[in-house]
Formats: structure tokens, C-alpha cells, sequence
């Protein structure tokens, strides 16, 4: 894919409304590509400004009433001089007034879209802050997550180096990521490795270690985090994640395992 190709998808990627695989050639051409990230960055950054904007007009006590009043009058034949409408007492011309506050919201809304979009690097510096993440960051992580795990299972791509030896699995990640994954087997708690492949999530490359329960797979997500976030289950299309950060690495676990042994082996991968 080349950046043309892709910089018209990204929005669409962005809201989650791309196909799995238009979506993994996407983060393949991402993985390699740092403006294209970049925009991707923006793309997000936007996104949460908008979802988290509070542009909510409120008329003032009296409106409605008033238009209801002046419908009223005017709809009865009436030969006296016409005098200006005035919808609340001491407010002249007032629909225009509320015509021109709406129109101003809106520009503030295009002047910070455009200030974010100029000064990307001084708002990333204060988004990535340790401890600072927002809801909104939290949950386009666990949609990525989401997908990742989907897509691993129906792209017969579940692992790049298939094993259950850990100092096998461990030692493939070497040149390949900026850090070393914690890799262990559990096999004798229930929880065996199977494997790891390179993945993509939050504009990184990331580790992806494979698990199994029985016939369930299960995905750890793995990538370094500056600060500490307190553990976390949720559910999302019918996949259970636990997420947390601690000792500057941060995890998603993810698989379609019940709730309480997906938290059972996400207590072993914390010890």
C-alpha cells in the first residue's frame, strides 16, 4: 500500500469502519511508515477533541413561548404599525444573536481542529503524559485490541514463531521490537504457550505472546508505558480483556475464555 492509498482509508480506519483486510494492509504500510502515523496521530488526536467537546446551545427561559406569542399575533389580521419582534424582554434582534453564538462555536471548533493539526507535537507530548490517559484513548485501545485478536484468528496468521519453549519464543522478538517481552509458560496452571508474532496497536509495533485455555486462544498484548495503570476486566463483542501497566510495560489480555479464568491467567502474567 502506498501513502496515497493509505491516507484515504486512515479516517475510515480511525472509526473502525474498514474491513479486516484493508486493515491489515494498512498497519503493515503503518509499520513502516512514520508520516503516515503521523496523520494517523492527527486523525485521533481530532477525534477525541470532538467526542469530548461540550457544544450544547442552551436559549435562554422563555423562548419558545415567546415565538408562540408572536406566531400568534401574527397570524390574526392586524392594521397597526408593525413593530420589530422581540423574543425575551430587553433582548432586540435575538435569533440572530443565537444564529451568530452558534456560528462562533463552530468556528472554535475548526481553530482548535486546525491548532491540533499544526502543533501535533506539543499535544502528543501532553496525551502520552504517564497517568494522563483519557476514556476516550482507553477505549480506541481496546477496539485495537479487539481487532487484532479477530483478525489473528481469521487470517490463519496466529503466530510468527510457533512454540512452547519460552527461551524459543523470547529470543525471536530480538531486533525486531525496541524492548524484550516478558515471556513465560504456564503450561502446568492450564495456561501453555504457543507461540508470539509481531503485531501493531497504538502507533507501535507490539509483542503478541499466544496462549491457550483448552481450545481458546488467548492474546497478550505487550508494549512499554511510562507510568502505572491500575488493573481493569471489561467485555467488547464478545471477547473479555483485562488491560493494566505496571513496571514500565503495559498489557492487554484478550480472549473469548470466561471472564474468571481469563482474570486467573492474568494474575500468573503479573507475578
Amino acid at each position: 500500500m502506498q501513502c496515497r492509498d493509505s491516507k484515504k482509508i486512515l479516517g475510515a480506519y480511525v472509526d473502525n469502519e474498514i474491513d479486516v483486510m484493508q486493515s491489515a494492509a494498512l498497519e503493515e504500510h503503518l509499520a513502516v511508515c512514520e508520516d503516515c502515523r503521523a496523520f494517523m496521530d492527527d486523525q485521533r488526536t481530532v477525534k477525541n477533541l470532538v467526542q469530548q467537546g461540550n457544544f450544547r446551545f442552551s436559549v435562554p427561559s422563555g423562548f419558545y413561548e415567546q415565538i408562540r406569542k408572536s406566531l400568534d399575533t401574527r397570524s390574526k389580521e392586524d392594521t397597526r404599525p408593525k413593530k420589530k419582534l422581540q423574543f425575551w424582554p430587553g433582548a432586540a434582534d435575538s435569533l440572530w444573536r443565537i444564529t451568530a453564538a452558534v456560528a462562533t462555536a463552530a468556528t472554535l471548533v475548526l481553530a482548535v481542529a486546525l491548532g491540533v493539526l499544526l502543533h501535533r507535537e506539543s499535544v502528543a507530548t501532553h496525551t502520552n503524559a504517564p497517568n494522563e490517559a483519557v476514556p476516550a484513548q482507553i477505549a480506541t485501545a481496546q477496539n485495537e485490541v479487539v481487532d487484532n485478536h479477530i483478525r489473528s484468528l481469521l487470517a490463519d496468521h496466529l503466530a510468527d514463531v510457533a512454540s512452547t519453549d519460552q527461551h524459543t519464543v523470547k529470543p525471536w522478538f530480538n531486533g525486531k521490537l525496541n524492548f524484550s517481552p516478558k515471556v513465560a509458560d504456564f503450561s502446568d496452571q492450564g495456561f501453555p504457550l504457543i507461540g508470539g508474532r509481531l503485531d501493531y496497536m497504538e502507533a507501535q509495533r507490539v509483542a503478541a505472546l499466544i496462549y491457550k485455555r483448552r481450545q481458546h486462544v488467548i492474546n497478550v498484548f505487550t508494549y512499554p508505558h511510562g507510568g502505572s495503570v491500575p488493573l481493569a476486566t471489561n467485555e467488547q463483542r464478545g471477547f473479555h480483556t483485562v488491560h493494566w501497566a505496571d513496571s514500565g510495560m503495559e498489557y492487554w489480555v484478550i480472549s473469548d475464555v470466561n471472564a474468571a479464568e481469563l482474570r486467573q491467567f492474568a494474575d500468573l502474567l503479573r507475578q
